[in-house]
């Protein structure tokens, strides 16, 4: 789990980052971003429609936010929010590093 200060936990921030931020669709998640932020937060959410079981989709944000840990937390001057879609169930933590830095080059190449 994210420290405190790097979960984006309100329902106005998390509406915020969908309104007026930007879309990238990956294959396994869609990741809503907003640019130009002081700091670096994030929250992963896992639809009932996705996985039945709480188990499954419990292990699949404990996958999300470790390879969001290891890729991302670096990075500051965004806030993320991940939407992950019904492919999703049996993800593996590799393809969501994979996922994540095609994210980043996206990003790279739209503030260069």
């Amino acid at each position: 789990m994210f420290p405190k200060k790097y979960r984006l936990r309100l329902t106005k921030e998390i509406e915020k980052v969908a309104k007026k931020g930007k879309k990238f669709k990956g294959e396994r998640f869609d990741i809503f971003y907003l640019l130009d932020v002081s700091d670096f937060k994030a929250t992963v959410l896992v639809s009932k429609k996705v996985c039945r079981k709480a188990v499954k989709r419990n292990r699949i944000k404990r996958v999300l936010r470790a390879a969001l840990k290891d890729e991302l937390l670096d990075y500051s001057g965004f806030k993320v929010w991940l939407l992950v879609k019904a492919k999703s169930c049996e993800i593996d933590y590799w393809k969501a590093r994979e996922d994540f830095k095609k994210f980043l080059t996206k990003i790279n190449n739209e503030t260069n």
